[in-house]
């Protein structure tokens, strides 16, 4: 039987999204500033942040249709085709007109720069963690809870290291599509953490 690798790091980072933004691990995890055209480079290219909300449940996910603060997804998918694995605009990711939606009041009467400001703030504030492509892989860089993720990275025979930087972070490096299941592990450490 021939094993196939899955070896592009724009997929694994597409799968990782995917598990995310379905609640695998906790649903206060969302997809952020998620750049679709993103192109692999040597060091790592952004394709996306991780943004959480410990006081998100389940029961409030499944309000919004799956996704913490989308009214996006109808059928539950986390706007990923699985035939494809191509994201549209229900991916988790969201813009500053997604945004402007979720916070204002009603959608109306504000102007929609300052919302989209305050709610910039606020996922600032949350973001956990940032996933990079490069060309044959993955990697996040978390920055909340790093000495968690190191441990939790380490247990699931992930390959990591620290990144001097302040505040510190841990790099987790997921270089094959089935890892994606196991740096799940990482994630809740840090939801386990942050709550």
């Amino acid at each position: 039987m021939v094993r196939e690798r899955l070896d592009d790091g724009v997929r694994i980072a597409q799968l990782l999204a995917s598990e995310l933004s379905g609640g695998a691990t906790h649903p206060g995890f969302r997809v952020v500033d998620a750049d679709r055209d993103v192109e692999p480079t040597p060091d790592g290219a952004v394709a996306y942040r991780v943004a959480f909300d410990p006081d998100e449940t389940e029961e409030s996910a499944l309000d919004t249709g799956g996704i913490p603060g989308s009214d996006d997804d109808e059928d539950g998918t986390g706007g990923t085709d699985a035939s494809d694995g191509s994201t549209d605009a229900s991916d988790g990711s969201t813009d500053a007109s997604d945004e402007r939606a979720d916070t204002s009041d009603g959608g109306a009467g504000e102007s929609g720069d300052d919302a989209s400001e305050s709610t910039e703030d606020e996922t600032d504030d949350r973001v956990v963690a940032t996933v990079h492509v490069h060309p044959e892989r993955a990697h996040v860089a978390v920055r909340v809870a790093p000495d968690a993720a190191a441990a939790a990275a380490e247990s699931a025979a992930l390959r990591v290291r620290p990144k001097a930087t302040r505040p510190p972070q841990t790099l987790v490096f997921v270089e094959d599509g089935a890892e994606v299941k196991r740096v799940l592990a990482v994630f809740r450490a840090v939801a386990d953490a942050v709550r």
